[in-house]
């Protein structure tokens, strides 16, 4: 949330978070994105149109045009601070990390001719770069679908004071994982019905693959909004997942393409999921996912500080596991 002052001295509280939104408003958010991707608005359009959404206000102006001049002036205003669904990317990153921590925050989030001129700002202006839409987030924002007795209840997932929770099974991730990348390659609207029955149970307690292929084939009925939305919500927990917690360093590249010992994460989560059943971890398909990711980050920095233990150089340790050597340094 943010807090909007008002000039009788009120504050009113905004929301400026994906987590924030209820699911019609993520449903109505994701078709203004795809509306300012397609040139049909602008990014101050799109602003407006969130503030407008998340706000829930219907303006009508006043009939006098200076108090409406003021008045849209303060409409707009606002809404400039609607920044969390859209990113600013900048082609040469390296120049961009160089900058200092709080001319990034704004650069990533406001087009330079927005800002108050510097040599830094300046310098943006000039840069390429390209508005991209920022959908990462930890929370499922469409945690049922349906309704009378066609009710399917989602998986959870949240992040509360930096604690993070999830429903999903080891299995259940793995299978809607492969399941969402054979639909980013092929946009199958079946695959969407598949996706869709994996992570919503309906009346089931428990994941079941064979179930869920049944269940797919009954879900004609859901529109196509609800299961695109479905799909890119999943898809921006991966992303979370991967990239803004500690487990983020289980999915690093390889340092160089000649490295011919890969990390066993880089062979892909199923394939680590039947090594660790193999080397006595029972039972690891239906643990939650958070525990096999956990074993999976304790493995691996295990591995790295027993490989410094017996005295390997730096560079050998990222040889033989693939990550970077900051990676490393963290670790050690």
């Amino acid at each position: 949330m943010i807090d909007i002052p008002f000039s009788n001295g009120n504050t009113h509280q905004l929301k400026n978070k994906w987590e924030e939104l209820t699911a019609d408003e993520f449903k109505q958010e994701l078709g203004y994105i795809a509306k300012f991707m397609s040139g049909d608005i602008t990014l101050s359009q799109l602003r407006l149109m969130t503030f407008l959404l998340i706000s829930g206000e219907k303006f009508s102006l006043h009939p006098k045009h200076n108090i409406a001049d003021r008045q849209a002036e303060n409409i707009l205003r606002i809404a400039h601070q609607m920044t969390f669904m859209m990113r600013i990317d900048y082609e040469n990153s390296k120049s961009f990390g160089k900058l200092k921590k709080e001319i990034r925050e704004k650069l990533e989030r406001y087009l330079p001719e927005e800002l108050e001129e510097t040599p830094e700002i300046r310098w943006a202006a000039k840069s390429a770069k390209s508005t991209v839409p920022d959908i990462v987030f930890a929370k499922n924002l469409i945690p049922v679908i349906g309704r009378r007795r066609h009710i399917f209840k989602g998986y959870t997932f949240d992040m509360e004071d930096n604690i993070l929770t999830t429903s999903l099974t080891t299995s259940q991730f793995i299978n809607a994982q492969m399941v969402a990348l054979e639909i980013q390659e092929t946009g199958k609207e079946s695959l969407l019905n598949l996706l869709v029955a994996i992570l919503y149970s309906g009346k089931s307690k428990h994941y079941s693959t064979l179930e869920a292929g049944q269940v797919a084939k009954t879900l004609g009925w859901l529109d196509l909004e609800t299961k695109n939305a479905i799909f890119i919500n999943f898809n921006a927990i991966q992303t979370f997942l991967t990239t803004r917690t500690k487990y983020s360093i289980l999915f690093n590249a390889p340092v160089a393409d000649h490295v011919e010992a890969k990390p066993k994460h880089n062979l892909g989560l199923g394939t680590v999921a039947h090594s660790l059943i193999k080397s006595g971890y029972a039972d690891i398909d239906n643990s939650n996912l958070l525990k096999f990711f956990e074993i999976m980050y304790s493995d691996l920095v295990n591995s790295v500080v027993s490989l410094h233990k017996q005295g390997n150089a730096i560079d050998k340790i990222a040889e033989l596991t693939g990550l970077t050597i900051s990676k490393i340094n963290q670790i050690i």
